[in-house]
């Protein structure tokens, strides 16, 4: 049970230290999304391809649960 705990503490630091990242690269006050994909999400994938045809697999399972994609 440690061992699992301390695996998603680390993923979470992962995730913290991306979305520091995120907010340095950017500017701005609100980051786009495309750059939260790339900085967030992409590193977990070997290429951007890949990242996209993950979230279009997400998107067919949450039509067809009845979520509404607009």
């Amino acid at each position: 049970i440690s061992a699992d705990r301390s695996n998603s503490d680390s993923g979470r630091q992962v995730n913290e230290d991306r979305i520091m990242t995120i907010s340095r690269v950017n500017n701005e006050s609100t980051p786009t999304a495309s750059t939260c994909i790339k900085i967030l999400f992409l590193p977990c994938y070997k290429t951007e391809k890949k990242l996209i045809s993950m979230f279009n697999v997400a998107l067919k399972y949450m039509e067809r649960c009845g979520f509404a994609i607009v």
